[in-house]
């Protein structure tokens, strides 16, 4: 019974763990970001850009006041939110000029 105990311990504790894999999995919306920046203006979706924004914020929050701190989280969002700052800027810009003309 001691080396179960001992192998449910170590997964409890190990590195690999949701404290890990959610933050990795979260990088996909910055690579999702990334890839929507070689994009014209007119396909990205301002409310979904928006909404990612605000997402990102309250994750962000999230990843700091939880304990242990998860600063792989948190800086998954930093970037998310300046990716997705800058694709809803570039998209408001963009209806901006095509509606003056």
């Amino acid at each position: 019974m001691s080396k179960l105990k001992l192998v449910y311990n170590s997964v409890k504790t190990n590195a690999f763990n949701i404290m890990f894999w959610a933050p990795l999995a979260n990088w996909g919306f910055v690579l999702a970001g990334l890839n929507d920046l070689n994009k014209l203006p007119i396909f990205v979706s301002e409310k979904m850009t928006a909404t990612l924004v605000v997402y990102s914020l309250l994750f962000m929050r999230y990843s700091l006041a939880i304990n242990p701190k998860n600063y792989l989280l948190f800086s998954c969002h930093v970037t998310n939110v300046l990716i997705q700052s800058f694709l809803l800027g570039r998209k408001l810009k963009y209806e901006a000029e095509n509606k003056q003309e």
